[in-house]
């Protein structure tokens, strides 16, 4: 990955679409994004998207639909948890299944790591892309 692309932080303007989509649609819209999705160049494909929460963070009812489909597709999610996202430290937990029937939607979990700080989600993520996560 370039420099340039390295410096990049995020997209104020996406997220005021976002926050206005909300706004002045109908509040039958419902909406979603996953917050980060793992690709890989050679060869190309989709590793595992990942889905940040804050510690007391719910999925929602729109986040459910996306996953549900998304595991139908044989793609791998992982809801990464931390109340400090610069340092850590970082619960992950790799989505299984998922019904966004009942409120809260139900979540059912594979897999749970812990990682303490970057230098151990790097080592994780490493792991994911070679297969062994």
């Amino acid at each position: 990955m370039n420099a340039n692309t390295k410096s990049q932080k995020g997209s104020p303007s996406r997220d005021i679409f976002k926050w206005a989509h909300k706004q002045y649609t109908s509040k039958l819209f419902f909406a979603t994004d996953l917050d980060l999705v793992l690709v890989s160049k050679n060869p190309y494909r989709i590793i595992a998207a990942l889905d940040f929460k804050r510690g007391g963070d719910k999925v929602t009812f729109a986040e459910a639909v996306l996953y549900r489909k998304w595991l139908a597709g044989n793609n791998r999610i992982f809801i990464v948890i931390s109340d400090n996202p610069k340092s850590g430290p970082f619960i992950i937990k790799e989505l299984s299944q998922v019904d966004p029937k009942p409120e809260p939607p139900e979540c059912f979990y594979s897999q749970k790591f812990t990682l303490d700080d970057w230098r151990e989600f790097n080592d994780w993520e490493d792991g994911l892309r070679d297969g062994l996560c």
